[in-house]
């Protein structure tokens, strides 16, 4: 497994931004659809909590592709390379986010693909919801509330691309420190 600073000597990367996971990266001169964005874990993603990362990720990714619901009106790509303190996994050029359609300022029209996908998602945790799920939080419980602070929440990082495969895509799964923490637990 290689180090970001192995990954970033072969590379030479640039950075792009910081958030409280970690400094994100990117590889200058790559053709559009060969873009990945790097997450150096230098932030409140540390090393221990990595594993934990990994495992809920694929968890989710499992979940949503069964759940043929959801899976019709969603799509999370699988990450492309873990190394020993990076993370890589694909990137999308956007405009518009679904924090965009609750814009205090300038609030953009849902698409109908948003209000369908809402429905669909709907419907599969009325049919799974138990009380526990806020009590006494399971490993499913904290797939289900990852999924919906990615799909029913406003967030900069879930969109919809509709020229290409019409489902919302979720750049990156809204997992929490908290969130992480309970998954090691149990």
């Amino acid at each position: 497994m290689k180090t970001f600073e192995e990954l970033n000597k072969e590379q030479q990367l640039t950075r792009f931004t910081g958030n409280k996971f970690g400094t994100m990266y990117f590889i200058p001169n790559l053709p559009n659809e060969e873009k990945v964005i790097i997450r150096h874990l230098d932030g409140e993603l540390t090393l221990d909590l990595l594993p934990a990362y990994i495992e809920l990720y694929n968890t989710i990714l499992e979940y949503i592709d069964i759940h043929s619901l959801i899976k019709k009106h969603v799509f999370m790509p699988h990450l492309i390379e873990v190394g020993k303190d990076y993370i890589i996994r694909p990137f999308y050029i956007y405009l518009v986010s679904t924090n965009r359609y609750f814009d205090p300022d300038e609030p953009l029209e849902p698409h109908k693909e948003y209000y369908e996908m809402i429905n669909a998602f709907s419907e599969v945790m009325m049919n799974q919801f138990v009380m526990d799920d806020i009590t006494d939080p399971t490993r499913e419980s904290i797939i289900k509330r990852v999924l919906r602070k990615s799909l029913i929440q406003p967030r900069g990082k879930t969109f919809f691309e509709g020229r290409y495969i019409n489902k919302y895509i979720v750049v990156e799964p809204a997992i929490s420190l908290e969130d992480l923490e309970k998954w090691q637990q149990k």
